[in-house]
């Protein structure tokens, strides 16, 4: 018996124990789930398009707590489905916390449409279509803002809806980098300034992972006393 076949046989007989006793008990509450690597909030490790590249359980921490930068380009995309982001919408500059490590979201305006299952996904046909990052601003990325760690977007994916080669997954994460997807912006976050705290359930060999995203963020201060 190995040491995962052992945690096993011990957990089962730790809820055969614990069962009985609670057996005993007016009320208790204890409930079995599955969820896929890559439903709801999630983060798609390297190793989602890249055998050799890091798993979830082997990301290090100091790339899960990290400077967060927020590019607000809601009213670029203005609801529009069909929207790419190339580099010239972003003035061929990007917030890279000054060269220092960070996190980067891409802030579509399109979370405020995660209650509708067919505007968020652009269902039609069995077709999907909502915006997404170009490769051209994923080659950009890597290759000129070495520090980014990750890139986040609050659509479904990285890559266009339409998009059926997925090359900014490819770029992205064959290039060491980690993406956050279905980020929900439930208020307003800074541009600069927070920290975002990335935790992703540590599947030790997963592909990718359901998330819990945090942004810690300073207190403005009163301009007038």
């Amino acid at each position: 018996m190995d040491f995962a076949e052992f945690v096993i046989d011990v957990e089962h007989s730790l809820e055969e124990h614990i069962g009985t006793q609670l057996k005993k008990l007016n009320w208790y509450a204890a409930n079995d789930f599955t969820a896929g690597e890559h439903g709801g909030t999630h983060i798609d490790a390297p190793y989602h398009f890249s055998a050799n590249g890091q798993q979830v359980g082997q990301i290090p921490l100091n790339k899960l707590i990290i400077p967060l930068i927020i590019v607000d380009i809601a009213s670029k995309v203005n609801d529009d489905p069909n929207f790419v982001l190339y580099k010239h919408h972003l003035d061929y500059m990007l917030n890279d916390n000054m060269g220092k490590p960070c996190l980067i979201i891409f802030k579509f305006g399109w979370s405020k449409f995660s209650w509708d299952k067919k505007k968020y996904l652009g269902i039609n046909n069995e077709q999907l279509n909502f915006p997404g990052l170009s490769a051209e601003v994923a080659e950009w990325i890597v290759s000129s803002y070495k520090n980014v760690v990750g890139v986040g977007v609050d659509v479904a994916s990285v890559d266009p809806g339409s998009s059926t080669d997925f090359p900014v997954h490819n770029v992205l994460l064959r290039a060491g980098l980690y993406n956050i997807e279905n980020v929900y912006f439930e208020r307003p976050v800074p541009d600069h300034g927070c920290t975002a705290l990335v935790m992703p359930m540590k599947i030790a060999k997963g592909s990718g992972a359901p998330l819990r995203l945090v942004a810690i963020c300073p207190k403005n201060k009163p301009e007038l006393f």
